[in-house]
């Protein structure tokens, strides 16, 4: 017989059973609970559901099972504990809906997973085996419904028992509230059925339950308890999309007002599934397109609910979503909130799963038992991952919405850009909608992403004007957070390079964080109280929590978190003690992980069981990298420090936003040091090489693509691994004088397993090579050896033994060249070349005592190393040392680059032999020379993930997986025709620039004397790139530095935090809010009403200065925030700033709201022409003002509203007119007092 599962739980009872059982892990906990939920049912076959069900009904199955068990209604929770003294409650501030008893006699333990058919407990009865009933009961009746099995008409007559009745009327008023409000969404009619309870022979439904009833036979149905099944995963129902109506509209003043009915329904969700009293600003107006089938880029601050938007409308779709994270810590918070909502058709799936793990998660998506798959954005770059999507719809299953969370990493103009966002929006299209574009809606959800970002949002996910939803700028102010910058003098530097300046800043850094930490309770005004348990341990838990964030992982720098953990050594050899030794704080951490077996890697892998440990409120201090800083939801973090200046704006508000979760005042400090934003500009350089580097990296990808040595042989060894599992490896290796492919597993020095080899040049497998192995099994190995090496590793390639002898392949340009453009090709691109493998073996040898002493330390600290050879672990620390030496070279000057990095290399030696008096790298001149030339042709994983994405953009690479396991690149590429990469180019330059500036950039690429068409366009894009995209993050590095910087020159320390302030949200309203901007020409000076002002300021549209140039298209958004900053601090009226301002609000007003009839009647519309027109009106009755500019002024300012839309037409016309009446009028005035005055 068929199980089931299904059930409900109230999250007071599940507290308290926690609480009575001291079991504070909520998965245990929750087990406890579904052990009571399976449950089979006699009286019918098993049986699935109908294709294409009823999509309302879909929805409340899905909801019904959305965990097992899953919370219980607010309607169930108040009528079950209403009997024991139970009050409903609703936070103050956080708006959490609770139940609240003073009855601390419940009785509630273990003996609840002993329920049989007499339970005594009437607590445990009411509280847990009842709300478990009816969860069963709503779960079998939908599915009778869903099969048409039972009707639901204007009465329903259930049969049952006599004691069940209640049971059977709660639920069932419970399950039609649900389906109701879900009708009402969809505006389809729907009215709950009047519960008769009859005779068995006359009853639409007769169905009867174990401990309520003895007699099984008297019913149709029955529903009995059966053993819990931990495999038991039951499948969601998946239909097409619902496409709701609309819950509300936009006003005339921007604000959306919904439909009452409507929000009454979206409310009962929240309620009822959250637990949440109200929605916040800006959640309804997402969710209302979304519902609709729309996309949404929605712009809410840290701390406002965005993550529900998609988990709401998700809940109200029969179908799967994809939630695209950036980073694990955010995915394991995401997926843990469901988890705490009761919710458990959730995954989350990442590169640190296993093999297995990930397998089987992969496979619960295919097969429809996941309503939230929480992904990384490079899992569509996989094959693996494209492969299960294509059994997805195989199944004939259904996705409802693509999210992509923490959106501003699609933009390259962002802080915090991923390579992996690139052809995002066209691979979901493409792997999960079928390119159906009618059921494909996207969510993109940020917290700081400014008007470029946002730009790029809609570029890159190919949406419409229309789609963005936001709050007003001042929400951004966050009034909970305060902010502190304390000044750190710097110390007398022998040296200011970023080793040494970073060992000795943190000598002065780390008494201040000490300092600071102990004076936050007295900070925070708490009461004396409170200021005493700040710290301490209640209930095994921590009350208050801070953060602090590290620019680094190191272990040796002042600025890296393992540093700040465990303390550092200066250059002087003076111990700066860690906070972990500091009594008030119990210390954890939290980095991302790398694998190189040093010491920081060992503590890395213990990030995300810290996490763990910090969200349980177990630790009460996380010293993190940025990867803790983007959506982790805690709502007692107290303070955040920010052990130096951030690299951006957005990058500090979205990790101070981490704090005050719980909307209490919280503390976020930033320790300031001069040296700090040269920290900053040393991490952009180093992400940004020169030109020759990309230019070289390019023509190794165009002309012959180089690897490491043995890169074919490791894959093809990792490929019979995998799908020939056995105790002992294969090893894989090629003939030395033979075009002979041989294959071994080498159980030990005397014994050899031989699986036979295959002759590459005849491509035939020789089977009398095999010794020690079943012939039939080598010779499937060998068959699916030859088939991977022709189907897959070397497809379209003819000489395989030259490419496994050589490592070398042709280029992609070389291979079009040979084939012609017409023709689809593949590649496998290393993510490393062999350069650094070659500069690796020309470093001299070290004096043997000393690498010995290394050695045998890295063997005793990292297991990684014990069972290696040493000269293995001499050629590891080698490549690491070039790597490292390689990662900070940066100069736009080829020679000092050079330089750079021969200086580089003999500092990452001395580190290595520790500093050993005497010990140096040196090179004779000729390994000089080498290493010199060589520099310029490494290509790391980042430069070729880089090139990758340029040469896709520029149309040579059509798609393209990763393989993370094998360390490659799968390129699908073919040439174009004539002036297709050139308009390819002039596409992507579009999305930024205007058609002038295109054409400009277009001409020089023309006019390039590269030796092929495609490097003119390629190598122009580069320029783009590196001429914008670097100067930007630069431009903001020093917009975050001078914000500090006035601070702390601010004696009024109230005053400079409220500037501070101030200007984070006009950072987020306007780039042009800035003092290199406005302030030179409108201080009170007499000739700031000058109409070339207006033309200077409204050129920055077109034309903008220099260090902000790419974005222009948006340069008219960010203007306003500047005039309003200015004004504020200007006496008098200035119609210039009036001019600039009312024209850019109408600008910016019309992208959002410019498709309403009713955007010119728009109040805010009908003001800025107000604004306007008297602002033409003060400058045609100045004396100063000359007419023929006059006339230019009213032209331009028409003109690009003209551009805008048919609405902005109109208003361009009614302003043309009243301004040209204006000059008329006045000079006409002008000329009568004239000539009165001569008249007398």
């Amino acid at each position: 017989m068929k199980q089931y599962k299904a059930g409900y739980v109230i999250e007071e009872v599940f507290n308290l059973y926690s609480s009575k059982t001291q079991n504070d892990d909520f998965e245990n906990t929750l087990l406890d609970f579904q052990k009571l939920c399976y449950f089979q049912i006699n009286g019918i076959d098993d049986f699935e559901l109908n294709e294409n069900p009823d999509k309302i009904l879909s929805v409340a199955y899905n909801i019904v099972k959305r965990g097992t068990p899953t919370r219980a209604s607010l309607l169930l929770s108040e009528k079950l504990l209403s009997n024991f003294g139970y009050k409903k409650n609703i936070h103050p501030t956080l708006g959490d809906i609770t139940f609240k008893s003073e009855n601390n006699q419940l009785v509630i333990d273990n003996s609840l997973i002993l329920l049989d058919k007499s339970i005594e407990n009437e607590f445990i009865k009411n509280c847990i085996y009842y709300p478990i009933l009816i969860g069963q009961i709503q779960h079998f009746c939908l599915l009778l419904i869903l099969n048409q099995k039972l009707v639901v008409t204007k009465e329903l007559n259930i049969h049952c028992n006599e004691n069940a009745k209640d049971i059977f009327l709660l639920a069932f008023e419970d399950l039609f509230n649900l389906i109701e409000n879900l009708n009402v969404l969809s505006n389809q009619a729907f009215i709950s059925p009047k519960i008769n309870f009859t005779e068995r022979k006359i009853s639409h439904l007769s169905i009867g339950v174990d401990r309520l009833t003895d007699n099984e036979s008297d019913y149709n149905y029955f529903i009995s308890s059966a053993k819990f099944d931990e495999n038991l995963k039951d499948k969601i129902v998946t239909n097409t999309k619902i496409k709701y109506s609309q819950i509300g509209k936009v006003n005339n003043e921007g604000v959306f007002i919904t439909i009452r009915e409507k929000q009454n329904a979206l409310l009962y969700i929240l309620n009822n599934i959250f637990r949440k009293n109200e929605f916040r600003d800006g959640q309804l107006a997402i969710i209302d397109r979304a519902l609709q089938g729309k996309d949404v880029i929605g712009i809410l601050p840290t701390g406002s609910g965005k993550s529900l938007t998609y988990q709401i409308c998700t809940l109200l779709q029969p179908g799967i979503s994809i939630i695209i994270d950036p980073i694990r810590s955010l995915m394991i918070d995401q997926y843990d909130k469901l988890r705490q909502n009761f919710i458990d058709k959730a995954i989350y799936i990442n590169s640190f799963d296993t093999k297995e793990e990930r397998q089987t998660k992969e496979q619960l998506i295919a097969d429809g038992r996941i309503q939230f798959a929480i992904i990384g954005p490079e899992r569509f770059q996989m094959q693996e991952f494209r492969e299960y999507l294509k059994n997805f719809k195989i199944n004939n299953l259904n996705f409802s919405y693509t999210i992509i969370d923490e959106a501003h990493c699609i933009s390259e103009w962002g802080h915090d850009f991923r390579y992996s966002y690139l052809r995002l929006s066209e691979n979901i299209l493409k792997h999960c909608f079928n390119d159906d574009e009618s059921e494909f809606t996207q969510f993109a959800l940020t917290a700081t992403a400014s008007f470029d970002v946002i730009a790029d949002i809609q570029r890159e996910l190919k949406m419409p004007e229309d789609v963005l939803i936001t709050i007003p700028p001042e929400a951004i102010d966050r009034k909970e957070l305060q902010f502190v910058i304390e000044e750190i003098p710097s110390p007398e530097f022998s040296s200011v390079e970023f080793y040494y300046r970073e060992k000795e800043v943190g000598k002065l850094k780390y008494p201040k964080i000490k300092q600071i930490i102990k004076q936050i309770p007295a900070n925070l005004h708490l009461q004396e109280t409170e200021e005493g348990t700040f710290f301490k341990l209640i209930n095994s838990k921590y009350i208050n929590c801070g953060l602090m964030f590290c620019p680094t992982k190191s272990d040796k720098l002042g600025n890296g978190v393992v540093a700040n953990l465990k303390g550092y050594k200066t250059m002087h050899g003076e111990n700066v003690a860690g906070l972990e030794s500091e009594v008030d704080l119990d210390c954890t951490t939290f980095m991302g992980q790398d694998d190189d077996g040093s010491d920081i890697a060992k503590i890395a892998e213990k990030s995300f069981e810290n996490q763990k440990l910090f969200l349980k409120n177990e630790k009460n201090l996380m010293i993190a990298t940025k990867a803790f800083g983007m959506g982790i939801d805690k709502p007692n973090i107290r303070y955040t420090i920010h052990y130096s200046i951030p690299q951006s704006v957005e990058s500090f508000y979205q990790e101070a936003g981490r704090a005050a979760r719980d909307r209490q005042k919280s503390l976020n400090y930033i320790l300031y040091n001069d040296f700090d934003v040269q920290t900053n500009f040393d991490f952009i350089h180093n992400s940004h090489k020169s030109f020759t580097r990309e230019k070289n990296i390019y023509k190794e990808l165009l002309e012959e693509v180089n690897y490491e040595s043995k890169f074919f042989t490791r894959i093809i060894e990792n490929h019979l691994n995998e799908k020939f599992p056995k105790s002992k490896k294969f090893y894989v290796y090629l003939n030395k004088n033979h075009p002979f492919l041989n294959i071994e597993i080498r159980e030990s020095a005397a014994i050899i397993k031989k699986y036979g080899r295959i002759e590459l040049n005849t491509k035939n497998i020789e089977l009398k090579w095999i010794e020690g192995v079943d012939r039939n099994e080598a010779e499937i190995i060998l068959k699916e050896t030859l088939r991977f090496l022709i189907k897959e590793l070397f497809n379209g390639i003819d000489n395989i033994e030259e490419s496994l002898r050589k490592n070398k392949q042709a280029g992609l340009e070389e291979l079009i060249n040979q084939t012609g453009d017409k023709q689809k090709m593949v590649l496998n691109i290393g993510f490393d070349n062999n350069v650094v493998e070659k500069l690796s073996s020309k470093i001299p040898s070290y004096p043997d005592a000393i690498i010995s002493s290394v050695i045998e330390k890295l063997k005793i600290k990292i297991a990684f190393y014990q069972n290696l050879p040493n000269e293995i672990i001499i050629k590891l620390l080698n490549k690491k040392l070039i790597l490292d030496a390689y990662e900070f070279t940066n100069s736009e000057v080829d020679l000092e680059a050079e330089n750079k990095f021969i200086d580089n290399l003999k500092f990452e030696y001395k580190r290595l032999v520790n500093y050993a008096k005497g010990v140096e790298l040196n090179f004779d001149e000729k390994t000089l020379q080498f290493f010199k030339i060589e520099y310029w042709k490494i290509r790391s994983t980042q430069d070729t993930l880089r090139a990758i994405y340029r040469l896709s953009i520029i149309g040579v690479i059509d798609d393209y997986v990763i393989d993370y396991k094998d360390k490659r690149v799968f390129v699908k590429f073919s040439g174009k025709p004539e002036n297709g990469y050139r308009d390819n180019l002039y596409k992507y330059l579009r999305r930024y620039l205007g058609e002038s500036s295109t054409k400009k950039w277009l001409v020089d690429a023309d006019e390039r004397n590269e030796i092929s068409e495609l490097r003119n366009y390629l190598f122009t894009l580069t320029d783009f790139f590196e001429s914008t995209i670097a100067k930007k993050r630069l431009a903001s590095a020093e917009f975050m530095d001078n914000l500090c910087k006035d601070y702390i020159l601010n004696p009024d320390k109230i005053d400079g935090e409220h500037k501070f302030r101030e200007s984070i949200v006009f950072y987020f309203t306007s780039k042009y809010a800035k003092q290199e901007f406005f302030p030179t020409d409108f201080n009170n000076n007499s000739d700031n009403e000058n109409l070339d002002l207006f033309f200077k300021y409204i050129g920055f549209i077109e034309n903008p200065p220099e260090h902000e140039q790419g974005l222009e298209l948006n340069n008219a958004k960010h203007i306003v925030g500047a005039c309003e900053r200015f004004r504020q601090s200007y006496s008098d009226e200035n119609a210039i700033l009036d001019l600039l301002s009312s024209f850019s609000i109408i600008t910016l007003d019309a992208k959002i709201y410019g498709h309403l009839d009713t955007f010119n009647e728009r109040s805010l519309i009908i003001k800025q022409i107000n604004t306007c027109t008297k602002a033409f009106e003060r400058i045609a009755n100045s004396d100063k003002t000359v007419a023929n500019i006059y006339f230019k002024t009213i032209k331009k300012y028409t003109s690009l509203l003209v551009q805008l839309n048919s609405y902005t037409f109109q208003i361009a016309n009614e302003i043309s007119d009243k301004a040209n009446l204006y000059i008329l009028s006045s000079k006409m005035n002008k000329f009568n007092n004239k000539f009165l005055q001569e008249y007398e």
